[in-house]
């Protein structure tokens, strides 16, 4: 199990997981990110990764990732990037969805009567980026569908989502990077199987480029790299400031609300008096 999720930003999407991989009593690390750039798998990211963007490619950028057995979510993952790669012109949650479903009457369905915990399990969050148009798409056993804002999947996909969704708001990628790293560390924190480090992937697009007052786009800016990879040390670092910052910043955050309701009722009681 694991945490894993994606966020739309203005600019391409961000995806985050954790690097647990549980095995019995046994963990262990392990990247969960698989990254493609046109039909060119990239290996695990150890530092910052920069592919250069190519405007008129079709082929574009994709980042996979999931939640589940380890092997099915490994089988999965290359054979989306398979189609991924092989399908440039088509609509891709019509092929990911074909792909899913042949992989679950192969490889799922066979155990469907075997004890719950001996059954496959299996999440896929998949971000796209071609031809200038972005896409977030999710699995659910063997559905897929294409999601808006963000998205998480794993055993702790609903704390995410909680805070996920107080916290949201459209936002750049140097920003939403720091979202998707707090969301992925606060899992870490509270929800079993959710642990080690954190690996960050964003694939950028363009963006308009607003000279105007009014806010009117004037033309469009191609990002120089399609894929990036966040350094360890640099989500470690995040990471510092979270533990060091977060507990303290909610508290005082509850205790002045507390402060101004009393404050409130007590200005209310003695104008009623």
């Amino acid at each position: 199990m694991t945490i894993a999720l994606g966020i739309i930003a203005h600019d391409g999407i961000v995806v985050a997981a954790d690097t647990e991989e549980t095995t019995g009593y046994m963990k262990s690390s392990q990247t969960k990110i698989l990254s493609v750039l046109g039909g060119m798998t990239v290996g695990e990211p150890n530092e910052t990764v920069s592919m250069e963007y190519k405007k008129d490619d079709p082929l574009g950028a994709c980042a996979i990732t999931g939640a589940g057995n380890s092997g099915y979510i490994d089988c999965i993952g290359m054979k989306f990037a398979e189609e991924f790669a092989g399908n440039p012109g088509k609509d891709l949650e019509y092929v990911f969805g074909k792909c899913l479903k042949e992989f679950y009457d192969e490889h799922v369905i066979p155990f469907a009567a075997f004890p719950d915990h001996d059954r496959p399990q299996l999440e896929m969050l998949v971000a796209v980026h071609r031809m200038s148009r972005s896409n977030l798409f999710v699995t659910d056993r063997s559905t897929i569908r294409s999601v808006q804002k963000y998205k998480a999947v794993g055993m702790g996909s609903v704390f995410a989502e909680i805070i996920l969704k107080r916290l949201w708001r459209p936002a750049d990628i140097p920003s939403t990077q720091i979202l998707a790293a707090y969301i992925a560390f606060m899992a870490k924190e509270h929800i079993e199987s959710c642990g080690k480090y954190t690996t960050v992937t964003t694939l950028h697009g363009p963006r308009p480029f607003v000279l105007t007052d009014k806010g009117v786009p004037l033309k469009t800016v191609y990002p120089d790299k399609a894929i990036t990879h966040m350094a360890w040390q640099e989500i470690d670092d995040l990471e510092r400031i979270f533990r060091k910052y977060y507990a303290k910043t909610e508290v005082n955050a509850v205790w002045n609300l507390i402060s101004e309701i009393e404050l409130s009722s007590a200005q209310k009681s003695k104008g009623q008096q």
